[in-house]
């Protein structure tokens, strides 16, 4: 299936969008994990997006705990 859809570029960044009639088509789900490989054929770019529906690792996936990185000690020298 060829289908062709125009960047957005919002601020300094560009977006494609899902068209509605893909999102139903996979089923794309808000929790879905999307990831995109970028490939080069000849003179061409081709963009492959994979789909992991839902969240993997469940909504508990994450530790309670407040200290899930390590704090930033100040610098002496500026």
């Amino acid at each position: 299936m060829t289908l062709s859809i125009r960047p957005i570029r919002l601020k300094r960044s560009v977006y494609f969008r899902v068209p509605n009639d893909i999102v139903d088509l996979i089923n794309l789900e808000d929790d879905s994990q999307v990831t995109l490989t970028l490939e080069q054929e000849n003179d061409r770019y081709l963009l492959v997006y994979s789909v992991l529906k839902g969240n993997p690792f469940g909504n508990d996936s994450l530790p309670r705990s407040p200290k899930l990185l390590p704090a930033i000690q100040p610098s002496a020298s500026r």
